[in-house]
C-alpha cells in the first residue's frame, strides 16, 4: 500500500467504514511513515475540533445563552463568524485528495509564492537538442493546495517531457497539475482582445507637428476602425493608444503548477525538461610552425536559441544522435546522465566518458549561457606539437594518395585528452611569415593515446591504381583477388598506408605483404615505395 492509498482511506479509518481486511496493511504503512502519521494526526485534530464544536451547540442552557448575547452589541457578527468558522473547517476536508489523487474542491491561488533560481544542469547535444535540469526554491510553500510558475523556461521546450520533482519531500508532496503557458504578448493578440470596443488613435499632424488623438470602434486587429461619423476604414488612422493591458496574456513563457503539500516549508525542487534550440560543435585550428611541429587550438562552440538564458550552468555535451541516444526515454536519461558524471579533475577542465555508445564531456567550471549567444569555451591549447606526414591509399573513399597530418594525442605530445568531433582548419606561413589557410576536415572523436589524423589534400606524385582480377561467388559465399599498384615519382622513398574495406565476416587467405585489421570492416597494409619505383600489393579475401 503507498502513501496516496493511505491517504485517500484516512477519513474512512477515523469514520470506522474502512474494511478490516485493509487495517493492517494500512496501519503498517502509518507506522513507517512520517508523513502520512502527520496526515492522519491532522486529520484528527479538525474532527475533534468539528465534535467539540457541535456539542457546544447541543449544551444545556444555550438558548439563555443566546438571548443574553443578544442583549450585547456583538451578537449581531459573532454567529456569522462562527458560521464561517465551521465552512472554513468543512472546506479544509473538502480540499482533500479523493479516489484518483483528485482534490473535491476548488484550489486556492497564492499569487505571493516566490520561487528563487538555485542553479541548472545542462546537457547539450549536437543536434538542436538539450536536457535542462533546473533547481528552484520555493519560499513559502502552504500546507494544502498551491498554485505557482517558474518563470524563464525556454519556449522550446517539449511540455511532455517536463519532470517535476520534490527535493524536499519527494513522498509528501504531489503535483496536482502542471501547465505551459505561451500564450505570449504581441501586437496583434493585445489587439484582439479590444475587438468591439472604443480606443484611442494617435498621429502627428504633418503640418503642425502636434499630436492629434481621435477615437474609434475597433473591428480587427488587423487595423479595420469604425470613426465616430459611421465610416469604416481599413487603416488605423494613427498609433493605437490602449487603456491598459488586457489580462492572460505573457510576456515570456512559464510552467505553472498545482500542488499540494503536507505541511508550511521552505521547499527545494527540480524540474527536468526536454528542449530544442541548443546545439554544440568543436572547433579546431591547427598551425604548422614548421616541418615537424604545430600549434593546437581548440574550442566548444554552444549556440542558445532556446528562448531561456542558463546562469550558472554545470554544463555537459554529448557527442552522437540524440535520437538514438534517448532509447529509454527522460527518466532513463537523466538516471544514466547522473551515474555517469562524477565529476573527477582533469587538468584540462574537461572529463570525458562514455554514454550508451555516444561521449559525455563535463566542464569542470560553471558556465553562463544566455539566450542568443553564440559562446566559445576553450577546451585545449597546446604548443609545438609534433606531428608527421603520412601518405593514405584508400580507394573506396578517394581516387589519389592522399597527404595526412598525423601525431598521437598524448601528454608527451602535449594534448593528451579525449577530442571531441569537429571541424578542423589547418594553416600555414607562407614566405611573409602570414597564417594561410591551406586545409578544412573533420575529426573524429579521438580518445586519449590514439592517433589523430588530418587529410591536407592529395600528393600528385604518388599514383595508386586498385583492380580485382577475380571474382568467385556461390551462395552467399564470396572470394576476390585484389592488385593494388603505387608508383612513386619524386626523388625520396615514402611509406603509403593501404586501407581496404572488404564487406560481410571477411578474412584475408593470401597476401603479399601483412596486414592489420583495424577494425571489422578495414584491413591496413603498410608499403615502402622507393624513388622513381612501383610496389605491388595483391592479396586473396573471402567472406560472406
Amino acid at each position: 500500500m503507498n502513501c496516496q492509498d493511505v491517504r485517500d482511506r484516512l477519513m474512512d479509518l477515523l469514520s470506522g467504514t474502512l474494511p478490516e481486511e485493509q487495517r493492517p496493511d494500512l496501519e503498517a504503512h502509518l507506522a513507517s511513515c512520517e508523513a502520512c502519521r502527520a496526515e492522519r494526526m491532522a486529520l484528527e485534530r479538525q474532527e475533534s475540533q468539528l465534535k467539540a464544536h457541535f456539542r457546544s451547540l447541543r449544551a444545556p442552557g444555550l438558548a439563555e445563552r443566546v438571548a443574553a448575547a443578544r442583549r450585547r452589541p456583538e451578537a449581531r457578527w459573532r454567529p456569522w463568524a462562527a458560521a464561517a468558522a465551521l465552512l472554513l473547517a468543512l472546506g479544509v476536508w473538502a480540499l482533500r485528495p479523493g479516489p484518483g489523487g483528485k482534490p473535491l474542491g476548488p484550489a486556492p491561488v497564492f499569487g505571493d509564492i516566490q520561487v528563487k533560481k538555485l542553479g541548472f544542469a545542462v546537457t547539450v547535444f549536437n543536434q538542436d537538442l538539450a536536457l535542462v535540469r533546473d533547481r528552484r526554491q520555493i519560499l513559502n510553500l502552504r500546507p494544502g493546495v498551491n498554485r505557482f510558475r517558474f518563470e524563464d523556461v525556454p519556449g522550446h521546450m517539449d511540455p511532455t517531457s517536463v519532470r517535476f520533482r520534490s527535493l524536499t519531500d519527494p513522498l509528501g508532496c504531489r503535483v496536482l497539475e502542471q501547465n505551459f503557458e505561451y500564450d505570449l504578448l504581441d501586437r496583434e493578440k493585445v489587439l484582439e482582445r479590444y475587438v468591439d470596443r472604443e480606443v484611442a488613435f494617435e498621429r502627428r499632424d504633418p503640418g503642425s507637428q502636434d499630436l492629434v488623438r481621435t477615437r474609434g470602434t475597433l473591428l480587427s486587429g488587423q487595423g479595420i476602425v469604425r470613426l465616430p461619423d459611421g465610416q469604416v476604414r481599413s487603416e488605423f488612422p494613427g498609433e493605437p493608444i490602449l487603456p491598459e493591458l488586457p489580462s492572460g496574456l505573457l510576456t515570456r513563457p512559464a510552467l505553472a503548477w498545482t500542488l499540494q503539500a503536507p505541511r508550511e516549508s521552505v521547499h527545494e525542487a527540480e524540474v527536468a525538461y526536454l528542449t530544442g534550440g541548443l546545439s554544440w560543435r568543436a572547433d579546431y585550428l591547427m598551425t604548422l610552425r614548421d616541418e615537424k611541429t604545430l600549434d593546437l587550438d581548440a574550442w566548444v562552440t554552444v549556440d542558445n536559441r532556446s528562448g531561456a538564458s542558463y546562469e550558472d550552468a554545470r554544463l555537459k555535451l554529448i557527442a552522437g544522435d540524440p535520437h538514438r541516444v534517448l532509447p529509454e526515454g527522460l527518466e532513463e536519461l537523466t538516471k544514466t546522465l547522473e551515474l555517469s558524471m562524477d565529476r573527477s579533475r582533469d587538468n584540462l577542465g574537461v572529463q570525458e566518458k562514455s554514454f550508451f555508445e555516444y561521449h559525455l564531456y563535463t566542464l569542470e567550471s560553471p558556465t553562463t549561457l544566455k539566450d542568443q549567444e553564440t559562446k566559445q569555451i576553450g577546451l585545449l591549447s597546446a604548443r609545438a606539437v609534433p606531428y608527421r606526414t603520412e601518405y593514405v591509399y584508400e580507394p573506396s573513399r578517394a581516387e589519389g594518395v592522399g597527404l595526412c597530418l598525423a601525431f598521437k594525442n598524448s601528454r608527451a605530445n602535449h594534448v593528451g585528452m579525449p577530442l571531441p568531433g569537429g571541424q578542423v582548419r589547418l594553416l600555414a606561413r607562407d614566405r611573409d611569415g602570414e597564417s594561410e589557410q591551406v586545409a578544412q576536415a573533420a575529426l573524429a572523436h579521438t580518445a586519449k593515446d590514439e592517433e589523430v589524423r588530418i587529410p591536407r589534400g592529395s600528393a600528385p606524385y604518388l599514383v595508386g591504381e586498385r583492380k580485382v582480377l577475380w571474382r568467385q561467388r556461390t551462395g552467399n559465399f564470396l572470394r576476390e583477388g585484389v592488385e593494388v599498384r603505387l608508383r612513386n615519382h619524386a626523388d625520396q622513398p615514402v611509406e603509403i598506408l593501404v586501407l581496404e574495406h572488404p564487406s560481410g565476416e571477411w578474412q584475408i587467405t593470401k597476401q603479399s605483404h601483412p596486414h592489420e585489421k583495424k577494425d571489422a570492416a578495414t584491413a591496413a597494409f603498410r608499403l615502402q615505395v622507393p624513388p622513381g619505383g612501383e610496389t605491388v600489393l595483391a592479396y586473396t579475401w573471402e567472406g560472406k
